[in-house]
Protein backbone atom coordinates (compact mmCIF):
# COMPACT_ATOMS: atom_id res chain seq x y z
CA UNK A 1 0.00 0.00 0.00
CA UNK A 2 1.42 3.33 -0.42
CA UNK A 3 0.25 6.35 1.04
CA UNK A 4 0.25 9.88 -0.39
CA UNK A 5 0.04 12.84 1.84
CA UNK A 6 -0.21 16.49 1.07
CA UNK A 7 1.75 19.43 2.76
CA UNK A 8 -0.34 21.05 5.07
CA UNK A 9 -0.75 23.99 2.98
CA UNK A 10 -2.19 21.81 0.04
CA UNK A 11 -5.18 21.61 -1.23
CA UNK A 12 -6.77 18.11 -0.96
CA UNK A 13 -9.29 18.12 -3.93
CA UNK A 14 -6.45 19.50 -6.12
CA UNK A 15 -4.18 16.88 -5.09
CA UNK A 16 -6.48 14.24 -5.45
CA UNK A 17 -7.28 15.11 -8.74
CA UNK A 18 -3.65 15.78 -9.10
CA UNK A 19 -3.07 12.04 -8.38
CA UNK A 20 -5.85 10.87 -9.85
CA UNK A 21 -4.92 12.33 -13.28
CA UNK A 22 -1.54 11.40 -13.07
CA UNK A 23 -2.49 7.42 -12.91
CA UNK A 24 -4.56 7.61 -16.08
CA UNK A 25 -2.46 9.56 -18.43
CA UNK A 26 1.12 8.24 -17.46
CA UNK A 27 0.99 4.75 -18.29
CA UNK A 28 4.74 4.24 -17.35
CA UNK A 29 4.22 4.34 -13.80
CA UNK A 30 3.21 0.63 -13.60
CA UNK A 31 3.46 -2.06 -16.48
CA UNK A 32 1.15 -4.65 -17.36
CA UNK A 33 1.84 -6.71 -13.88
CA UNK A 34 0.18 -4.41 -11.69
CA UNK A 35 -3.27 -2.80 -11.21
CA UNK A 36 -3.51 0.28 -9.29
CA UNK A 37 -6.31 0.82 -6.96
CA UNK A 38 -7.33 3.63 -4.90
CA UNK A 39 -8.11 2.20 -1.30
CA UNK A 40 -8.97 5.59 0.69
CA UNK A 41 -9.43 9.02 -0.58
CA UNK A 42 -9.52 11.89 1.77
CA UNK A 43 -11.11 14.56 -0.50
CA UNK A 44 -14.90 12.99 -0.46
CA UNK A 45 -15.41 13.51 3.00
CA UNK A 46 -14.79 17.22 2.39
CA UNK A 47 -16.31 17.32 -0.92
CA UNK A 48 -19.63 15.64 0.61
CA UNK A 49 -19.84 18.03 2.97
CA UNK A 50 -19.08 20.82 0.60
CA UNK A 51 -21.78 19.60 -1.37
CA UNK A 52 -24.00 19.93 2.09
CA UNK A 53 -22.83 23.89 2.59
CA UNK A 54 -24.12 24.05 -1.17
CA UNK A 55 -27.62 22.60 -1.14
CA UNK A 56 -28.04 23.74 1.95
CA UNK A 57 -27.41 26.85 1.51
CA UNK A 58 -29.66 27.33 -1.94
CA UNK A 59 -32.64 25.85 -0.30
CA UNK A 60 -32.14 27.81 2.17
CA UNK A 61 -32.03 31.12 -0.05
CA UNK A 62 -34.90 29.87 -1.72
CA UNK A 63 -37.11 28.82 1.28
CA UNK A 64 -36.49 32.32 3.24
CA UNK A 65 -38.08 34.40 -0.13
CA UNK A 66 -40.97 32.19 -0.43
CA UNK A 67 -41.81 32.00 3.18
CA UNK A 68 -41.76 35.85 3.53
CA UNK A 69 -43.70 36.70 0.21
CA UNK A 70 -46.63 35.41 2.01
CA UNK A 71 -46.09 38.23 4.96
CA UNK A 72 -43.54 40.90 2.65
CA UNK A 73 -42.99 41.97 -0.79
CA UNK A 74 -41.13 39.79 -3.28
CA UNK A 75 -38.01 43.16 -3.00
CA UNK A 76 -37.89 42.73 0.89
CA UNK A 77 -38.27 39.00 0.81
CA UNK A 78 -35.35 39.04 -2.13
CA UNK A 79 -33.11 41.17 0.29
CA UNK A 80 -33.49 39.50 3.18
CA UNK A 81 -32.56 35.91 1.85
CA UNK A 82 -29.73 37.52 0.06
CA UNK A 83 -28.25 38.09 3.28
CA UNK A 84 -27.20 34.64 3.46
CA UNK A 85 -24.62 34.17 0.19
CA UNK A 86 -23.09 37.74 1.25
CA UNK A 87 -22.46 36.98 5.07
CA UNK A 88 -21.00 33.14 3.74
CA UNK A 89 -18.88 35.35 1.24
CA UNK A 90 -17.70 37.62 4.06
CA UNK A 91 -16.94 34.57 5.66
CA UNK A 92 -14.86 33.08 3.04
CA UNK A 93 -13.17 36.31 2.15
CA UNK A 94 -11.80 36.02 5.97
CA UNK A 95 -10.94 32.39 5.88
CA UNK A 96 -8.79 33.06 3.25
CA UNK A 97 -7.08 36.19 4.63
CA UNK A 98 -6.51 34.47 7.69
CA UNK A 99 -4.82 31.52 6.84
CA UNK A 100 -7.59 28.74 7.43
CA UNK A 101 -9.10 26.54 5.20
CA UNK A 102 -12.38 24.23 4.39
CA UNK A 103 -11.94 21.31 6.39
CA UNK A 104 -14.13 18.83 7.65
CA UNK A 105 -14.44 21.40 11.45
CA UNK A 106 -15.07 24.65 9.38
CA UNK A 107 -17.43 23.09 7.20
CA UNK A 108 -19.77 21.87 10.08
CA UNK A 109 -19.20 25.22 11.69
CA UNK A 110 -20.98 26.52 8.45
CA UNK A 111 -23.43 23.96 8.17
CA UNK A 112 -24.36 24.16 12.15
CA UNK A 113 -25.17 28.01 11.21
CA UNK A 114 -26.62 28.59 7.88
CA UNK A 115 -30.09 28.54 9.03
CA UNK A 116 -28.95 31.32 11.44
CA UNK A 117 -27.63 33.88 8.95
CA UNK A 118 -30.93 35.26 8.11
CA UNK A 119 -32.75 35.75 11.76
CA UNK A 120 -31.43 39.15 11.81
CA UNK A 121 -32.16 39.89 8.83
CA UNK A 122 -35.54 38.56 9.11
CA UNK A 123 -36.51 40.51 12.41
CA UNK A 124 -35.50 43.94 11.19
CA UNK A 125 -37.35 43.52 7.46
CA UNK A 126 -40.53 42.62 8.67
CA UNK A 127 -39.84 45.47 11.39
CA UNK A 128 -39.45 48.34 8.46
CA UNK A 129 -41.88 46.75 6.32
CA UNK A 130 -44.74 47.07 9.55
CA UNK A 131 -43.08 51.16 9.88
CA UNK A 132 -44.02 51.62 6.41
CA UNK A 133 -46.97 49.92 6.25
CA UNK A 134 -48.37 52.79 8.66
CA UNK A 135 -47.53 55.47 6.52
CA UNK A 136 -44.11 56.11 7.27
CA UNK A 137 -41.51 57.56 4.45
CA UNK A 138 -39.01 54.27 3.59
CA UNK A 139 -36.05 56.43 5.12
CA UNK A 140 -37.65 57.07 8.33
CA UNK A 141 -39.04 53.33 8.67
CA UNK A 142 -35.97 51.57 8.00
CA UNK A 143 -33.80 53.97 9.96
CA UNK A 144 -36.62 53.60 12.99
CA UNK A 145 -37.23 50.20 12.65
CA UNK A 146 -33.73 49.12 12.32
CA UNK A 147 -32.72 51.16 15.64
CA UNK A 148 -35.83 49.67 17.15
CA UNK A 149 -34.78 45.42 16.94
CA UNK A 150 -31.10 46.32 16.94
CA UNK A 151 -30.96 45.13 21.22
CA UNK A 152 -32.88 42.34 20.94
CA UNK A 153 -30.97 41.47 17.44
CA UNK A 154 -27.43 42.02 19.58
CA UNK A 155 -28.21 40.15 22.44
CA UNK A 156 -29.46 36.93 20.48
CA UNK A 157 -26.02 37.16 18.62
CA UNK A 158 -24.22 37.22 21.77
CA UNK A 159 -25.91 34.45 23.47
CA UNK A 160 -24.66 32.52 20.53
CA UNK A 161 -21.57 33.39 20.42
CA UNK A 162 -20.73 33.38 24.22
CA UNK A 163 -22.07 29.31 23.98
CA UNK A 164 -19.39 28.50 21.82
CA UNK A 165 -16.12 30.68 22.80
CA UNK A 166 -15.36 28.88 25.88
CA UNK A 167 -13.82 26.13 23.20
CA UNK A 168 -11.16 28.35 22.82
CA UNK A 169 -9.69 28.06 26.15
CA UNK A 170 -9.03 24.22 25.05
CA UNK A 171 -5.52 24.21 25.38
CA UNK A 172 -2.37 21.69 23.59
CA UNK A 173 -2.95 19.84 20.34
CA UNK A 174 -6.73 19.71 20.28
CA UNK A 175 -7.10 23.10 21.47
CA UNK A 176 -5.78 24.24 18.40
CA UNK A 177 -7.44 21.35 16.55
CA UNK A 178 -10.92 22.47 17.26
CA UNK A 179 -10.08 26.12 17.12
CA UNK A 180 -11.40 27.24 14.12
CA UNK A 181 -14.93 25.66 14.86
CA UNK A 182 -15.66 29.00 17.35
CA UNK A 183 -13.94 31.10 15.10
CA UNK A 184 -15.70 30.35 12.09
CA UNK A 185 -19.16 30.61 13.77
CA UNK A 186 -18.41 33.71 15.60
CA UNK A 187 -17.20 35.05 12.13
CA UNK A 188 -20.42 33.94 10.62
CA UNK A 189 -22.70 35.50 13.16
CA UNK A 190 -21.03 38.84 13.41
CA UNK A 191 -20.86 39.07 9.15
CA UNK A 192 -24.60 38.50 9.59
CA UNK A 193 -25.38 41.34 11.77
CA UNK A 194 -22.92 43.12 10.16
CA UNK A 195 -25.67 42.78 6.75
CA UNK A 196 -28.63 42.43 8.70
CA UNK A 197 -27.93 46.36 10.35
CA UNK A 198 -25.88 47.92 7.22
CA UNK A 199 -26.05 46.70 4.07
CA UNK A 200 -29.62 45.33 4.31
CA UNK A 201 -31.15 48.64 5.64
CA UNK A 202 -29.43 50.45 2.70
CA UNK A 203 -32.06 48.37 0.60
CA UNK A 204 -35.09 48.70 1.94
CA UNK A 205 -34.74 52.22 2.22
CA UNK A 206 -34.33 52.85 -1.46
CA UNK A 207 -37.52 50.03 -2.17
CA UNK A 208 -41.03 51.93 -2.37
CA UNK A 209 -43.63 49.47 -1.65
CA UNK A 210 -47.56 49.84 -3.13
CA UNK A 211 -49.67 48.77 -0.26
CA UNK A 212 -52.95 47.85 -1.53
CA UNK A 213 -56.33 49.15 0.20
CA UNK A 214 -58.48 47.23 2.74
CA UNK A 215 -57.16 44.63 5.38
CA UNK A 216 -54.25 42.40 5.62
CA UNK A 217 -54.90 38.67 5.63
CA UNK A 218 -52.93 38.29 8.64
CA UNK A 219 -54.50 41.10 10.96
CA UNK A 220 -57.11 38.60 11.89
CA UNK A 221 -54.74 36.30 13.22
CA UNK A 222 -53.07 38.95 14.99
CA UNK A 223 -56.03 40.01 16.85
CA UNK A 224 -56.88 36.47 17.84
CA UNK A 225 -53.39 35.64 19.54
CA UNK A 226 -54.06 39.46 20.81
CA UNK A 227 -56.78 38.06 22.96
CA UNK A 228 -55.49 34.91 23.64
CA UNK A 229 -51.97 36.19 25.11
CA UNK A 230 -53.79 38.33 27.23
CA UNK A 231 -55.83 35.43 28.78
CA UNK A 232 -52.69 34.13 29.26
CA UNK A 233 -51.15 36.85 31.14
CA UNK A 234 -54.07 37.64 33.66
CA UNK A 235 -53.78 33.51 34.76
CA UNK A 236 -49.94 33.31 34.12
CA UNK A 237 -49.11 31.57 37.37
CA UNK A 238 -51.71 28.92 36.86
CA UNK A 239 -50.70 28.69 33.11
CA UNK A 240 -47.10 28.03 34.34
CA UNK A 241 -48.14 25.32 36.87
CA UNK A 242 -50.35 23.38 33.75
CA UNK A 243 -47.43 23.78 31.11
CA UNK A 244 -45.28 22.31 33.93
CA UNK A 245 -47.81 19.27 34.40
CA UNK A 246 -47.75 18.98 30.72
CA UNK A 247 -44.09 18.79 30.86
CA UNK A 248 -43.74 16.20 33.66
CA UNK A 249 -46.63 13.87 31.96
CA UNK A 250 -45.09 13.92 29.09
CA UNK A 251 -41.30 12.77 30.65
CA UNK A 252 -43.43 10.33 32.25
CA UNK A 253 -45.49 8.69 28.98
CA UNK A 254 -41.96 8.83 27.41
CA UNK A 255 -39.70 7.30 29.71
CA UNK A 256 -38.67 4.28 28.01
CA UNK A 257 -37.80 6.60 24.56
CA UNK A 258 -36.20 8.83 26.61
CA UNK A 259 -34.02 5.97 28.11
CA UNK A 260 -32.41 4.89 24.23
CA UNK A 261 -32.51 8.36 23.07
CA UNK A 262 -30.03 10.18 20.68
CA UNK A 263 -29.08 13.45 19.66
CA UNK A 264 -27.59 13.31 16.96
CA UNK A 265 -28.32 9.44 15.18
CA UNK A 266 -25.94 8.91 12.15
CA UNK A 267 -25.97 5.00 10.61
CA UNK A 268 -23.30 6.29 7.72
CA UNK A 269 -19.60 5.08 8.07
CA UNK A 270 -16.64 5.46 5.90
CA UNK A 271 -14.95 2.64 6.80
CA UNK A 272 -15.49 -0.63 8.51
CA UNK A 273 -13.03 -2.80 9.57
CA UNK A 274 -14.03 -6.44 10.50
CA UNK A 275 -11.39 -8.33 12.96
CA UNK A 276 -11.69 -12.21 12.12
CA UNK A 277 -10.22 -14.98 14.83
CA UNK A 278 -9.85 -18.06 14.00
CA UNK A 279 -8.83 -21.28 15.87
CA UNK A 280 -5.24 -21.43 17.54
CA UNK A 281 -3.23 -23.40 15.30
CA UNK A 282 -4.83 -22.21 11.75
CA UNK A 283 -1.57 -21.64 9.46
CA UNK A 284 -1.31 -18.22 7.71
CA UNK A 285 -2.31 -20.11 4.30
CA UNK A 286 -5.46 -21.13 6.08
CA UNK A 287 -6.40 -17.79 7.70
CA UNK A 288 -5.75 -15.98 3.96
CA UNK A 289 -8.70 -18.36 2.50
CA UNK A 290 -10.99 -18.31 5.06
CA UNK A 291 -9.94 -13.94 5.19
CA UNK A 292 -10.48 -14.14 1.23
CA UNK A 293 -13.72 -15.39 1.46
CA UNK A 294 -15.20 -12.80 4.02
CA UNK A 295 -13.87 -10.67 1.80
CA UNK A 296 -16.17 -11.66 -1.25
CA UNK A 297 -18.91 -12.08 0.75
CA UNK A 298 -18.80 -8.84 2.44
CA UNK A 299 -18.34 -7.09 -0.88
CA UNK A 300 -21.30 -8.99 -2.26
CA UNK A 301 -23.49 -7.38 0.27
CA UNK A 302 -22.22 -3.75 -0.05
CA UNK A 303 -23.84 -2.14 -3.39
CA UNK A 304 -20.97 -1.11 -5.83
CA UNK A 305 -21.65 2.62 -6.09
CA UNK A 306 -21.05 2.83 -2.40
CA UNK A 307 -17.92 0.63 -1.89
CA UNK A 308 -14.06 2.43 -2.49
CA UNK A 309 -11.87 -0.80 -1.72
CA UNK A 310 -11.77 -3.50 0.27
CA UNK A 311 -8.04 -4.60 2.03
CA UNK A 312 -7.13 -7.52 4.06
CA UNK A 313 -4.29 -8.00 6.39
CA UNK A 314 -3.71 -11.49 7.70
CA UNK A 315 -1.64 -11.55 11.09
CA UNK A 316 -2.82 -8.44 12.99
CA UNK A 317 -6.41 -6.97 14.20
CA UNK A 318 -7.29 -3.71 13.89
CA UNK A 319 -5.99 -1.08 16.60
CA UNK A 320 -3.44 -4.18 17.79
CA UNK A 321 -1.02 -3.12 14.46
CA UNK A 322 1.28 -2.05 17.56
CA UNK A 323 1.85 -5.25 19.08
CA UNK A 324 4.76 -6.98 18.33
CA UNK A 325 3.61 -10.48 18.63
CA UNK A 326 2.22 -12.31 15.50
CA UNK A 327 -0.86 -14.45 15.37
CA UNK A 328 -1.36 -16.29 12.79
CA UNK A 329 -5.38 -16.69 13.55
CA UNK A 330 -5.86 -13.09 13.22
CA UNK A 331 -6.91 -10.95 10.40
CA UNK A 332 -8.73 -7.92 9.27
CA UNK A 333 -10.96 -7.03 6.88
CA UNK A 334 -10.64 -2.98 5.94
CA UNK A 335 -13.58 -1.37 3.87
CA UNK A 336 -13.49 1.83 2.75
CA UNK A 337 -17.06 3.14 1.58
CA UNK A 338 -17.91 6.56 -0.34
CA UNK A 339 -19.14 9.46 2.22
CA UNK A 340 -22.83 9.99 2.10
Amino acid sequence: VLGIVKKANADIMTTVDNIKNLLKNDKELASEKFDIRVVSDGSLSINALLKVVESNAIIGFILVIFVLLIFLDFRTSFWTAFGLPISMLIVMAFMYLTGYTLNMLSLCAMIMVLGMLVDDGIVIAENVYAKKRSGMSPIEATTGGTLEVIPPVVASHITTIVAFLPTLMITGRMGKFIAVFPIVVTVMLIASFFEAIFILPSHLAHSKIAFKKGKDWFEPITRFYERILKKVLKWRYLVVVVFIGILIGAIFISRDTIKNFVLFYDDSAEKININLDAPKGTSLEAMADLTSEVEDRVQKIIPEELLISSMASIGKHYKRQISAEKYENWATVGIALIPK
